[in-house]
């Protein structure tokens, strides 16, 4: 990465499955987000068959964004995952997904992160 790199600014994420899974942290909103508030039920159930919505994925048939396809017809990932996220927010990801609230928590400590926070 270069002699500039500094390891101390770098804090990568593995997802353990797929973006659509931070989805599943606020099912209604995720439904109202993607226009289809008659989903909030099924993905609801979905949502409740797991331990947390980072445990959304027992082989690449059911993976999240499989079955968020199963129930919309026309998924829109780029779009539609956008729209839900922002609809979703952090804030619930973050107590839902124990993974992603914990790198999200160490992005907040990091050298720096005040400084941006700012501006």
């Amino acid at each position: 990465m270069g002699a500039a790199f500094d390891r101390n600014r770098f804090v990568p994420y593995v997802m353990m499955h797929e973006f659509e899974a931070l989805l599943f942290s606020d099912c209604a909103a995720f439904a109202e987000a993607i226009a289809r508030p008659h989903l909030r039920e099924a993905l609801q159930e979905i949502r409740d068959a797991f331990a947390s919505p980072e445990e959304i994925d027992d082989s690449p048939n059911s993976a999240p964004s499989k079955r968020v396809q199963a129930l919309v017809a026309g998924y829109q990932k780029p779009w539609m995952g956008t729209l839900a996220a922002l609809a979703v927010g952090l804030d619930a990801m973050r107590v839902a997904c124990p993974h992603f609230g914990r790198w999200l928590s160490r992005l907040e400590q990091s050298p720096g992160a005040a400084a941006h926070a700012a501006t």
